[in-house]
């Protein structure tokens, strides 16, 4: 939770596209893919594998925890598997797409068993954490996902801010 994994995949696209948020931001998967066409376009996938299209300013109404929780949720007729974001990265091919997930260990016991999903069908992970020690809770999530995707990088944010703190100490 908070280690920035939303922000990186931001600087990733080169836009600040995804929501984020001082607070809980991610509540639900976003699947960033390359545009063919060049143009953005964003869906809510379905549980059922139905698209229904939304706007970029309706991204952190579907989305985001922060926004669900000070506006409620949307009246949702179906389960929202995950939100598919179609938007200009040369980087990558088609058929690889990256997916930004909710934090594990929040106040939210639901964002971890998505995150747990999610995992169970990636081919490689990020695990994003901020340069501080690994709780217990990240170390078992740790171990779960080298069981699972052994294709496993780690990158460490937010070290402009440890270094400081260090230095006003």
């Amino acid at each position: 939770v908070k280690s920035g994994k939303t922000s990186l995949i931001n600087a990733l696209i080169g836009r600040n596209l995804l929501p984020v948020n001082s607070d809980v931001a991610t509540a639900r998967v976003f699947k960033v893919i390359n545009s063919l066409d060049g143009k953005d376009h964003f869906n809510l996938v379905y549980a059922n594998g139905d698209k229904e299209a939304i706007t970029q300013e309706q991204l952190a109404i579907y989305g985001s925890q922060s926004t669900i929780d000070s506006t409620g949720q949307s009246d949702l007729k179906k389960t929202i598997s995950y939100i598919e974001v179609q938007t200009k990265v040369d980087f990558l091919p088609k058929g690889v797409s990256i997916i930004d997930t909710p934090g594990i260990g929040s106040t939210y016991p639901h964002h971890t068993v998505i995150t747990k999903q999610f995992i169970k069908l990636a081919d490689a992970t990020l695990f994003v954490m901020n340069p501080t020690p690994l709780d217990s809770i990240e170390l078992d999530f740790i171990k779960e996902i080298a069981s699972i995707s052994p294709n496993m990088m780690f990158v460490t944010t937010k070290v402009d801010l440890e270094t400081e703190n260090t230095i006003n100490a």
